[in-house]
């Protein structure tokens, strides 16, 4: 065991100059929900205590964010700002106030010890407020096995312990670690630097890498002071469990950028269900790239291993689903150039080359590219709303791939004969069936409909087909040119779900979000989900869906 790094932060001296002189902070302050505030856009409020006096005082949360702020103590008038200001996201966040951090070296692992003091405030600051002393946190980055841990003690008591080396870790560990809550330039008491104990620890880990026949590799990511600490940290952890990976550098950008690569980039909505999980179980009888090939069900060929980087994962994985592969190689190049927005264009397309290449052994991808927006985006969704009758004519009928088209559109059309027809009051279906600036709300009445709006929006609402009367209804919204944007479902006078394409919440579309709290006022319903953001509140978006 060799010590090879160490930091102190924060002294229990109190004077003017307690973070210039310690790091130590003077201000520690959460955000608190108040769900029975009658204030409609800022339901919550914070919570502060100021070490300098003592006071423990409230604060407008319209003046407070998470870095910069700038507090001034009611009670003795002090003036709290920057990284003197320690601030928690919730009133259950213990907020590190002296804190010793340790880097240990051992034979086949490294650890980040860290142990603190942290004031949390409870449910009630004035009463609830509490001074936590011996908090223990340790990352334990097992090189050997390619595991890391995190585990957290309270006097010798277990709180909680983790696996660690995913990126959703992200999520789970924010707000549990003392990492989380210093920036990366936060004043240093004594010892090294955060640069310095996060470099003793990247060069402890490639050592042990290297004595076990693997290649070192970079293993910084920079980023937003606020986030660097912790993101390098989790980094260095999705290493240590996937070396022949690819760092993540969202990790040390924040929420929104974690928020922006998992989404878009990494492709999340699109992996199959705890992908990174299932690589890691399959790794214990191969390699990484073979691993992520078999959970991904795509060939493992010179193609695919030149290409496996994170941003390719879900564009690999829609394109190989057509199993020639010359194909699936030309249509991974044009998806490329179409960038990680057109996975779903990809997948419809593949889908569509997938149901038809049988039919029509001579289409040509090109082909299909070429027509996709004019002409088969519009055949693939007349094939998925078509009958069993429909589909039987068709085959009997065989019509050429230049007349599917016009023939699907009339056969469709046919189906009206042997629709089935909802059990929706017709004063419900006026009721909810208007236009909205430029966007149009339609109650769905018919099943034929109902398919068309679910496979539009590739959602399992055409299960709903048992379901849908007079207690409950679906309504789509379309944009100016009738293209389905939005799905709601209504139960009695409350709007349940409210969902885009592939089941995201409508509130990742700023517009369609707002369409949808006119559509609600108009029709006299209360919002009972958390599909749509209301007026005041607040809530984690992908970046890309702020625009």
């Amino acid at each position: 065991m060799k010590k090879l790094a160490e930091l102190s932060i924060g002294n229990m001296i109190v004077n003017n100059r307690m973070y210039e002189e310690y790091g130590s902070p003077t201000l520690f302050i959460a955000y608190k929900d108040d769900k029975h505030s009658k204030n409609f856009y800022h339901k919550g409020y914070f919570q502060a205590y100021c070490i300098n006096c003592g006071s423990t005082f409230t604060v407008n949360p319209r003046r407070v964010w998470c870095y910069g702020e700038i507090v001034t103590c009611p009670a003795c008038g002090r003036v709290h700002t920057g990284n003197a200001v320690m601030y928690g996201e919730n009133e259950e966040n213990m907020l590190p106030d002296v804190t010793t951090m340790k880097v240990i070296d051992f034979k086949d692992k490294v650890e980040l010890r860290i142990n603190y003091s942290a004031i949390t405030f409870g449910k009630f600051a004035h009463r609830t407020q509490d001074y936590m002393k011996g908090i223990k946190e340790v990352y334990t980055f097992d090189v050997k096995n390619s595991k890391s841990l995190w585990r957290k003690e309270y006097k010798g008591k277990l709180l909680e312990e983790m696996q660690i080396g995913y990126i959703s870790d992200f999520e789970k560990l924010k707000g549990k670690t003392a990492i989380w809550f210093y920036h990366s330039d936060h004043k240093i008491n004594k010892g090294n630097s955060f640069a310095e104990l996060l470099k003793a620890l990247r060069t402890a880990v490639n050592k042990k890498i290297k004595k076990g026949g693997k290649t070192p590799k970079p293993l910084y990511i920079g980023g937003r002071f606020k986030n660097r600490l912790f993101g390098n940290v989790l980094n260095l952890a999705h290493r240590v469990r996937f070396w022949d990976g690819e760092n993540v550098p969202a990790l040390a950008y924040g929420e929104w950028a974690v928020g922006e690569w998992n989404e878009g980039i990494f492709g999340k909505r699109y992996l199959p269900n705890r992908f990174e999980e299932q690589v890691y179980l399959a790794m214990k009888k191969t390699d990484y790239v073979s691993a992520v090939c078999k959970v991904l069900k795509i060939p493992n060929i010179p193609h695919t291993r030149r290409n496996l980087r994170y941003e390719n994962f879900a564009l690999l994985q829609e394109c190989y689903k057509i199993k020639n592969h010359d194909v699936a190689q030309a249509m991974f190049e044009y998806s490329k150039r179409a960038g990680v927005e057109g996975i779903g264009k990809i997948r419809n397309m593949t889908a569509f080359y997938n149901t038809f290449i049988g039919i029509y052994p001579k289409m040509q991808m090109q082909h299909v590219v070429s027509k996709w927006d004019t002409e088969y985006y519009d055949v693939l969704r007349l094939w998925e709303v078509a009958d069993k009758v429909t589909k039987e004519e068709f085959y009997k009928v065989m019509p050429a791939l230049s007349k599917l088209h016009d023939w699907l559109s009339i056969a469709v059309a046919r189906q009206a004969d042997r629709e089935i027809i909802f059990d929706v009051p017709q004063e419900v279906i006026n009721r909810y069936t208007m236009l909205l600036k430029a966007f149009g709300a339609k109650c769905i009445e018919r099943n034929s409909e109902l398919k068309f709006w679910a496979s539009s929006l590739n959602n399992c609402a055409a299960s709903y087909r048992n379901r849908i009367g007079n207690k409950r209804q679906l309504v789509g919204i379309s944009d100016d040119r009738g293209k389905p944007v939005a799905l709601l479902e209504i139960n009695g006078n409350n709007i349940s779900q409210a969902k885009l394409f592939d089941n995201d919440p409508v509130y990742y579309k700023k517009e369609i979000n707002a369409v949808v709290l006119e559509f609600a006022e108009k029709c006299g319903l209360e919002i009972k989900t958390r599909d749509v953001l209301k007026a005041g509140e607040e809530r984690v978006m992908p970046v890309t869906a702020i625009a």
